[in-house]
């Protein structure tokens, strides 16, 4: 498989480069397939002193008890010599489930050595707010998406940043919605993209990536657990954009099953598999919403259709519906990147929903998502109530009509974003760092 650019590809190469006593240990987590293994041993091509393990298929490693075993093992096995600037690379880090109490005395006792520890459940030993700096990777971008498939030109245009730029012209903006399409029926997993381009199967390359994954869940939990975490993730995959119930999961789910299905929900969010978006108002506290890892799996799991965007103008909205989930789940997903968690707003119903509020230090944003290819006035409504309510300057419509801004009466303004410039917008207003 072709190995696809990834924005953070400098991010690590910089912390490989770095140079210090005592350095922390970098954790690369994300789903299995989205690319972990191949982002690290990218970025040390040209290290002939790096040490690379598999862990998954080294007991040796994985009957380590103590760090000093591990040092011992490493040694005497790959070569590794703490201590001599060399670059430590253990992959499937979980399968040694000691490492989760060392990362601390690697960063003391290991000086001037990079660690890396990845894989696709290291929550299971190195759960969240423990030592370590953690790099979450997630399927591909739309710009990275583009590149894979050889648009230089049209990646360029979706990196830029929307504000101060002239729009892009009409033609480039049908054809960007034409591949966006596309996008959102692969996704992003870099081996669905790499057969796409190669013209293959990708269906059949997801639906192998989705049954590794239910794999994973019998594996580590056992055949029951096991079987609700795969129910859960499919559950999520049937109400995307709408509030999760355990009822999709076990279906007439009595009291006694609420607190299995609530832990299968923590580990799929714990593994990077599902998002969880809080939902409070100005009442109380709603149930949140759920969001897949990536839109390309969404699809395979839902089983109504989802239309192409270019028959968006001659479809009832019972019709349009998937796109509208499909295109909110990609800006879950873009949203998710930022590490900050999701939250939207909404009141008791009927009333007003907003997708998404994108905190940054003292202001908030909006963000509404609208299946619709021509600007409409009416779809401000709910992004105009809330920003006058909340008093703040600018929220965002996520859509796929061409890019614009509405002034509002008192001062404040609405970004109208094709959905292919949203990250563009997200990455320049949260100063994420950018390859």
């Amino acid at each position: 498989m072709c190995y696809f650019s990834r924005g953070e590809d400098a991010l690590l190469r910089a912390f490989i480069q770095q140079d210090a006593l005592h350095k922390d240990v970098m954790l690369v987590e994300g789903p299995r397939g989205v690319g972990k293994t191949q982002l690290v041993r990218r970025a040390l091509q040209g290290r002939p002193e790096a040490v690379c393990v598999d862990v998954e298929q080294d007991q040796r490693i994985q009957a380590c008890e103590s760090l000093a075993r591990l040092t011992d093992t490493l040694r005497s096995q790959f070569g590794f010599d703490p201590g001599a600037n060399q670059v430590l690379f253990l992959d499937e880090a979980q399968e040694c489930p000691m490492l989760g109490g060392c990362i601390q005395s690697m960063r003391e006792q290991w000086q001037r050595t990079t660690v890396i520890l990845a894989g696709s459940t290291l929550a299971r030993v190195l759960p969240p707010g423990r030592d370590g700096r953690r790099l979450a990777l997630g399927p591909l971008r739309f710009s990275e998406y583009l590149l894979a498939l050889g648009e230089k030109e049209l990646a360029a245009d979706v990196s830029r940043v929307p504000a101060g730029t002239a729009p892009i012209e009409a033609a480039r903006h049908e054809r960007l919605l034409e591949l966006y399409s596309g996008f959102l029926a692969t996704g992003g997993m870099p081996a669905a993209v790499s057969d796409r381009v190669a013209g293959v199967d990708w269906r059949g390359t997801l639906e192998r990536v989705v049954a590794d994954q239910e794999g994973d869940f019998v594996r580590i939990l056992r055949r029951y657990a096991g079987g609700i975490a795969k129910a859960a993730l499919r559950g999520v995959a049937s109400r995307v954009g709408s509030v999760s119930t355990h009822s999709t999961v076990i279906p007439h789910a009595k009291t006694r099953h609420h607190g299995f299905v609530e832990a299968a929900f923590s580990r799929l969010e714990s593994w990077h598999l599902v998002h969880r978006c809080i939902q409070p108002g100005p009442d109380h506290f709603h149930r949140p919403k759920r969001y897949l890892y990536d839109t390309g799996v969404l699809r395979l799991l839902r089983d109504a259709a989802v239309p192409p965007i270019g028959t968006l103008r001659t479809l009832a909205w019972p019709a349009r519906r998937p796109l509208a989930d499909a295109l909110e789940n990609q800006v879950a997903v873009e949203i998710a990147r930022l590490g900050r968690g999701l939250q939207g707003w909404r009141t008791r119903p009927p009333g007003l929903e907003i997708d998404f509020v994108l905190r940054l230090g003292d202001s908030s944003i909006p963000i509404v998502c609208k299946p619709a290819v021509d600007a409409n006035l009416r779809h401000l409504k709910g992004i105009a109530e809330w920003l006058e309510a909340m008093r703040q300057p600018v929220g965002v419509l996520v859509s796929f009509a061409p890019y614009s801004v509405t002034a509002l009466e008192g001062g404040a303004r609405v970004l109208q974003l094709p959905a292919y410039l949203f990250d563009a917008w997200l990455g320049q207003v949260s100063s994420r760092p950018r390859g």
